[in-house]
């Protein structure tokens, strides 16, 4: 197929960015390494400082980005293979592209794919759009309104 073919004859496209909610609280520390973390807070009663114990992973800790960078990309790779969604990872969005004619049901497999997981997802508000044409995706806008003439247009937020 010549590249200029590309995007011709399938349609509209449309997607959106799905939002893991509280994306680091979700996944939880091993016992053992609960036992020996800690994180140093100032308490400002004392002026000393106070320890607490934790139960899931630090947000912005080394060790939190990397663990759940690897979640991340697991979760992403389970809808590629399984599913042969069109979609991208980027810590805790995920957006994904569909046909139009196809959106209920790829907005279904990403959601039940998500719930299957026990993943939490914003599912209502502003971090929950509906698909579309025009959509934005961590910081950019994407239109998808003339992608059947091979155009595709990015934009800032």
């Amino acid at each position: 197929m010549d590249v200029t073919q590309k995007g011709r004859g399938i349609g509209g496209i449309s997607g959106r960015t799905y939002d893991l909610k509280h994306a680091y609280k979700q996944y939880g520390i091993s016992a053992a390494d609960r036992e020996v973390i800690r994180l140093a807070v100032r308490n400002p009663v004392t002026g000393g400082t106070s320890l607490f114990g934790i139960n899931s992973l630090p947000f912005g800790a080394s060790g939190s980005v990397g663990g759940f960078l690897r979640v991340s990309l697991a979760i992403w790779f389970l809808g590629v293979a399984l599913f042969r969604l069109v979609w991208t990872a980027f810590f805790d969005d995920y957006t994904v592209f569909s046909c139009d004619a196809l959106v209920s049901n790829t907005a279904k497999t990403v959601e039940t794919l998500f719930d299957l997981l026990g993943v939490e997802f914003a599912r209502d508000g502003t971090k929950a759009g509906a698909f579309a044409m025009v959509f934005k995706s961590l910081g950019v806008e994407i239109d998808l309104e003339n992608f059947e003439s091979g155009i595709v247009r990015l934009g800032h937020t």
